[in-house]
Formats: C-alpha cells, sequence, structure tokens
C-alpha cells in the first residue's frame, strides 16, 4: 500500500456536472474528502495524483473539463477554520501540525471578501 497523502483537486464545472455524483465515486476511491467550494475538494488518499485524475475524467460529465490534481503537503491560506479542523485530525499516524496558526487565518486581515 502506498504513503497516504492529501490532494487538492479542483476543476472548471462542467454543464453536465454533479456533485452527487462525483462524491459517491470519492466515497469509494480516497479515505476522506472535504469539499469547501463547488469544484474545490481536499482528499485523503493512499492514490497517486495521476490516479485520481484518471478517475475524475471517467466520472460522468466531467470527461471534457479542466482539471487539476496536486499535492497539498504544506497549505496555507485562507479558508473556514471548520476546515482546517478537519485537515489536522488524526487519522492513524497523528495529528498534523500547521505552520500557522487557525486563530490567526480567521483574524481581521481576512480580505474584505471573505468577512
Amino acid at each position: 500500500m502506498s504513503d497516504f497523502v492529501f490532494l487538492h483537486v479542483s476543476f472548471a464545472e462542467p454543464p453536465q456536472y454533479d456533485a452527487k455524483t462525483f462524491e459517491a465515486v470519492l466515497n469509494v476511491v480516497v479515505s476522506d474528502w472535504l469539499r469547501y467550494c463547488t469544484n474545490c475538494y481536499i482528499v485523503w488518499t493512499d492514490k497517486s495524483t495521476e490516479e485520481l485524475l484518471e478517475t475524475n475524467l471517467g466520472i460522468p460529465g466531467m470527461e471534457d473539463t479542466y482539471i487539476v490534481v496536486c499535492e497539498f503537503a504544506e497549505p496555507f491560506g485562507v479558508l473556514p477554520s471548520w476546515c482546517w479542523e478537519w485537515y489536522v485530525q488524526d487519522r492513524g499516524a497523528g495529528a498534523i501540525k500547521l505552520k500557522h496558526s487557525i486563530a490567526k487565518l480567521e483574524s481581521e486581515k481576512r480580505p474584505a471578501s471573505l468577512k
């Protein structure tokens, strides 16, 4: 078995996109996932970026869209605190330590559009 990693999946939503179908496939091929936007997912998986890309392109409605799958190794950014809490939880190898504080990310320094 390969090592587990976090991957980020994002795509341009094709007209035929159905989140329930996409997420049903995720439930089978990854161990855990989080959707923080309609077209953005963070997944915990033992699949490679290539394997996950091929799987995603095989989902009905996803064949003709732009899609990116990349490692989510040292994330930094502005997300709701519940996303960071999901990310750091112990999945069997100990909790993940962030290089930054969740509280700092929820501070007044966030862009006005996200307040």
